[in-house]
């Protein structure tokens, strides 16, 4: 009976040796900056995508449902960025890839000659975030009124 247990114990490690060897192969193969690039490539892509799917349904969504919840998601971005004192994206972008969009957007405003008065990123992060929402609820109001116009005032 024990020698079963150990030739149980031996292929066990056995196994655990190959994937630990496989595992030491392929961390070789892929070193720590192609690691870092394709994580912070996957986060940069990611801050991509919401930022698009946030434009393209406070642009072309007419539901209040809808645009309620993209208020709901510009505000907990935003209440993120109160807590971290950064966007959570940026930050994984920074670790990662030590540039990050927000960083490329400011260089961009400089070239072009409009300077915030602070050296911080978090204020102009929220800036944004804020102008961002505002649309959002103005252009709910908005097609509530539409709709509440229409619906006593032209109808009657």
């Amino acid at each position: 009976m024990s020698e079963e247990k150990s030739n149980n114990n031996n292929k066990n490690n056995n196994n655990e040796n190959i994937v630990r060897n496989m595992y030491n192969k392929i961390k070789q193969f892929f070193n720590n900056k192609m690691w870092n690039t394709l994580f912070g490539l996957h986060y940069t892509t990611l801050h991509y995508i919401l930022i698009c799917l946030g434009v393209f349904i406070m642009l072309f969504e007419n539901d209040p449902y809808h645009l309620i919840i993209l208020l709901i998601v510009i505000t907990l971005d935003a209440a993120a960025n109160i807590f971290t004192h950064d966007c959570p994206l940026t930050m994984l972008e920074q670790k990662y890839l030590h540039k990050s969009l927000t960083k490329d957007r400011k260089k961009m405003l400089k070239k072009s000659k409009i300077v915030y008065k602070c050296n911080h990123i978090y204020e102009s992060q929220l800036e944004v975030l804020i102008n961002v929402w505002s649309m959002t609820a103005a252009k709910i109001f908005f097609i509530l009124s539409i709709r509440c116009f229409q619906k006593y005032i032209v109808k009657t």
